[in-house]
């Protein structure tokens, strides 16, 4: 019985505890460098979400924070039609790519295939770019230790 109730406290506890972190890629020569296998990582998240958005593209990129004049770097996922756009932000350590498992670095922006992006500033966190008007809502459908889990 102790052998028992011992397995299953390890079993639950392996579960209940995700990763802190994960490299996505590093930067070189001042380029993104990464290795994520997109189209694995866009199935395994479309079959999570079964009956959502169907997301067919995912890219690194950099940006940059107009206030604090920063560059940020983050991962993009779009669905086909760009009309909903998922944001998660990276962390740069010493030129290292990771993404931490907070729930305030992911963002959806959804509404129309154009204008509708998500954009990184840096005193407010992510704020969706308004440029089809009120059409564009800013919310969180993916969490990033959801997202982790596809990686």
């Amino acid at each position: 019985m102790k052998r028992l109730i011992i397995f299953f406290l390890l079993t639950v506890g392996s579960f209940s505890f995700s990763q802190e972190s994960v490299q996505i890629g590093e930067i070189e020569d001042g380029e993104i460098v990464t290795e994520l296998n997109s189209e694995l990582i866009l199935s395994r998240l479309n079959s999570m979400y079964p009956e959502g958005t169907v997301y067919t593209k995912l890219n690194v990129l950099e940006g940059i924070d107009s206030e604090a004049q920063t560059t940020y770097y983050y991962i993009l996922i779009e669905n086909e039609d760009k009309s909903v756009n998922s944001a998660f932000l990276l962390s740069n350590e010493d030129n290292i790519l990771m993404l931490n498992n907070s729930n305030t670095n992911s963002v959806t922006c959804t509404g129309c295939s154009f204008g509708c992006n998500p954009l990184w500033v840096d005193k407010i966190g992510w704020t969706c770019t308004h440029g089809c008007g009120l059409d564009c809502t800013k919310s969180v459908t993916i969490n990033t230790s959801r997202f982790m889990q596809a990686l």
